[in-house]
């Protein structure tokens, strides 16, 4: 265009080519913020992926450790269980032989006080016995002694008659036959004096000695009785420490017992791993389109978002690899805000 009078310059191509620029850059830009946008999305798609992949794999080996821990703690209380009825088992074994111990224990005792009550009556018949054929043989031979000199008596009394009538059939009469006779007389006064005096004397010592035997033999029957009475005790005693040893037994057998086993506390299941909240970054907003002939600029928040995506990304995987869910999402968050700065 031309005209007269100092018309103003003509600049269309400049602000074609502007516009034509303009146009470019927006397209750009926004093609750039849709793809940092689009980039961020799957960014965060693959960290969540990830996340999972990682939690379940910490919760499947967090679960075969709990159900290897269960199988042990089982497998372990059941050998306890086996134990105990083991225990059981040799505890009532333990008590039948206690038992049978004891019977042995008091068969025992009562065969000793037997053969001991035995013994002692028999020694008591024996005594009983040797006193009286001590006190017949004793008594048969004070008889005898008595016999005899009744005997005696009676042969003396008759050879004093005897001798009596000899003296009368000699004829001879006077002072001669009466001293014969009266000699006669009195040895036979002597002899019977003598025999009496050995009655007496037999007498005496026949109930001496039937005095002694009675007294032994009361002796030895008091003797017995304590005997007797010893033997009882005795039959006690035994009869009393084979009640203590079985007792005894049964305690220690108890002692030796073992306690009822009790399950263990169940092992708390694992808990489920937490994920972290990832939050996609907003949705581009474009600029508005250039307009021809104006001054306009084509920059759209398109750098803030991308970085921002960008440095979530960035900032979750750096957290992520710590392989600690919660760091990722603070990564994240730190690694977004440094990115909109424009630091990332």
């Amino acid at each position: 265009m031309s005209g007269g009078g100092g018309g103003k310059q003509d600049n269309s191509d400049q602000v074609e080519a502007q516009y034509e620029y303009d146009m470019d850059a927006w397209a750009y830009n926004n093609a750039v913020a849709q793809r940092n946008y689009n980039h961020g999305i799957l960014t965060n798609a693959i960290a969540r992926r990830n996340q999972e992949e990682q939690a379940l794999y910490r919760e499947a080996s967090a679960g075969q450790d709990w159900d290897y821990q269960m199988a042990i703690r089982e497998t372990e209380h059941k050998a306890r269980v086996a134990a105990y009825n083991k225990s059981e088992k040799m505890y009532g074994a333990q008590l039948g032989l206690n038992q049978r111990a004891a019977g042995l224990a008091f068969e025992n005792a009562r065969n000793v006080n037997t053969e001991r009550q035995s013994k002692l009556a028999f020694e008591i018949q024996q005594s009983a016995l040797k006193t009286r054929q001590e006190e017949k043989s004793r008594t048969l031979q004070h008889q005898q002694l008595r016999a005899k000199a009744a005997f005696d008596s009676q042969d003396s009394f008759v050879k004093s008659m005897q001798a009596k009538g000899a003296a009368a059939a000699t004829g001879q009469a006077g002072v001669s036959a009466n001293k014969k006779y009266q000699s006669i007389v009195a040895e036979s006064g002597r002899q019977q004096a003598a025999m009496v005096d050995g009655l007496t004397r037999a007498d005496s010592a026949y109930n001496l000695a039937m005095y002694g035997l009675s007294a032994n033999y009361q002796m030895q029957r008091t003797q017995q009785g304590q005997s007797k009475l010893s033997i009882i005790r005795a039959f006690d005693h035994s009869i009393k420490k084979a009640k203590f040893d079985w007792f005894a037994a049964n305690v220690k057998a108890d002692a030796n017992r073992m306690s009822m086993p009790i399950p263990p506390p169940p092992i708390p299941k694992p808990l489920s791993i937490p994920r972290a909240i990832l939050v996609d970054g907003p949705i581009p907003i474009f600029s508005p389109e250039p307009i021809e002939g104006t001054v306009t600029s084509t920059k759209t928040s398109s750098g803030g978002v991308g970085g921002a995506l960008g440095g979530a990304a960035s900032g979750f995987m750096m957290g992520a690899s710590t392989g600690m869910p919660h760091m990722a999402g603070i990564g994240a968050v730190v690694g977004g805000i440094g990115g909109a700065i424009g630091i990332m």
